[in-house]
């Protein structure tokens, strides 16, 4: 349980969270604020925590170096995809953080995550008994006790005034104007504006206390017995052999045969085709349904050597239970398919290529290259799990996916798109200007190339960022693509 002095000095560090919050987030544009207050809050959640028996610091800071790393793209950059993704991932890799660091069982995870997000709102309350009761033992102290139950009355009043009132003044016309005549009274005494920072920050700090005290409360996070799992996965003995190499051979056979039809038209410029298709529309064509099903793939050969115990056999006659020894038949069967499924992503890698070639670059064209390799390295750990059974595939892939995550929000997809498109303008002479144009900031640096290569399309483009909101803007607000983009235009 929490200390009572430390409870006192978590309640006011609780309530400088709300105030930087309203500072740094209300009526401002996301930027080097984002960054700052994600570090602020991790400093908060280490200070709560570091007493605690089951923390881990060198997992905490581990993750929280990783996370600060993605908070800082409203400050590197302009993509609104990352910008927006980064919103939602940040405070959700936070709140994962925070259990792993506590020594939380992996397959409890994602369960604790939701409480750690949505629990410590039915806690907030925690933060008016503490801040309010002159000890921990007279916590039930009568006066403390209404005056904290008085308070929550007028915060739970509030959605309910808001939603009554307008149906109200939609309601009745005189009502209405009464009440406006109020307000406006009100308005000359008490500025709304003001009224609307201190909820906000009474509101954020009061969440993020009920969310440490939450940790401290919940008690039965880690031990928890799930008698109906283990009867279920001892009832549970693998897919049954005959099945397996069935449904694989069937399926490693259309795939043979699919890819020998790469190898024949798409690779070898075969042109025997159909009537009315030529060599160019065949091989760019169709390379999002290859990457789907690469994808597909890779779940089923993952699932099936999973799954796939092995070959039964019997330590003893008078042995009920069986124990497993490798399947030399499935394994090869599964390995037949990585083959293919490489040569399916070779193929939509070639096809995507091309398409390029014709029809220029685009930011989901670049994204498709991006997952492609992703794709390549989980379905090489899944070709190393079939002969490995002992690789921890599981944990090296979240690893994967999250230095994956990691590395492309630090790459410039759209100087990228800007640069390939206009190499390919000096190479052909086609160019998708409209498109370029709505690319975000990040492609400035790139599109100032226009300047030696055509001059009247720089002058169209800069014309453009004038329009763009690069106005003057408050310190929370900077961000240092856009920055770029302002320094360009004058």
């Amino acid at each position: 349980m929490l200390k009572f002095n430390h409870v006192k000095i978590l309640g006011i560090l609780s309530i400088i969270l709300g105030v930087l919050f309203v500072i740094f987030f209300y009526e401002q544009k996301i930027g080097i604020s984002y960054t700052i207050y994600t570090i602020v809050l991790v400093a908060y959640h280490y200070f709560a925590l570091r007493t605690k028996k089951e923390f881990r610091s060198k997992v905490y800071f581990g993750g929280i170096i990783y996370i600060i790393l993605l908070s800082t793209i409203y400050l590197r950059s302009d993509f609104i995809l990352f910008r927006a993704l980064n919103f939602i991932a940040v405070p959700v890799l936070l709140c994962v953080n925070l259990m792993l660091c506590l020594d939380v069982d992996i397959k409890l995870i994602a369960g604790n995550t939701l409480g750690i997000i949505f629990v410590p709102i039915s806690k907030m309350h925690k933060l008016f008994i503490e801040l309010f009761s002159n000890r921990r033992k007279e916590s039930n102290n009568k006066n403390s006790q209404i005056f904290v139950k008085v308070l929550l009355g007028i915060a739970i009043s509030i959605p309910a005034l808001f939603i009554i009132i307008n149906l109200l003044t939609s309601a009745d016309v005189v009502f209405a104007d009464k009440l406006s005549h109020i307000l406006s009274g009100l308005e000359d005494v008490v500025k709304a504006d003001i009224v609307i920072k201190i909820l906000l920050a009474i509101i954020v700090s009061a969440y993020f206390f009920g969310q440490i005290y939450y940790l401290y409360d919940n008690k039965n996070r880690k031990s928890v017995v799930r008698q109906e799992e283990k009867e279920s996965n001892t009832s549970f003995k693998g897919f049954d052999r005959i099945i397996t190499i069935t449904f694989m051979a069937i399926l490693d056979i259309v795939y043979i045969a699919f890819t020998m039809i790469q190898f024949v038209y798409l690779f070898g410029g075969n042109n025997n085709l159909p009537v009315g298709y030529t060599y160019a529309e065949y091989a760019r064509e169709g390379f999002f349904q290859l990457v789907f099903l690469s994808v597909i793939n890779i779940v089923l050969i993952f699932i099936i050597n999973k799954l796939y115990l092995g070959i039964k056999i019997k330590d003893d006659i008078s042995n009920k239970d069986y124990n497993y020894r490798k399947d030399i038949i499935v394994d090869s069967l599964l390995s037949i398919m990585v083959i293919c499924t490489f040569v399916l992503i070779i193929s939509s890698i070639y096809r995507l290529g091309l398409y390029e070639e014709a029809y220029g670059y685009t930011r989901l064209r670049l994204l498709v290259y991006m997952f492609i390799v992703f794709e390549t390295l989980i379905m090489i750990l899944v070709a190393i799990n079939i002969w490995n059974k002992k690789l921890p595939i599981i944990r090296i892939g979240i690893i994967v996916s999250l230095a994956s995550y990691l590395i492309i929000n630090f790459i410039n997809i759209d100087g990228i798109v800007a640069r390939e498109n206009i190499n390919r303008y000096v190479e052909t002479g086609k160019i998708d200007f409209h498109y370029l144009v709505d690319l975000s900031t990040d492609a400035a640096g790139e599109m100032s190339r226009l300047k030696n290569i055509d001059d009247k399309m720089y002058g169209e483009y800069i014309e453009y960022l004038n329009t763009y909101e690069l106005e003057e803007v408050q310190w929370q607000s900077f961000n240092l693509s856009q920055y770029n983009a302002k320094k360009l235009v004058e």
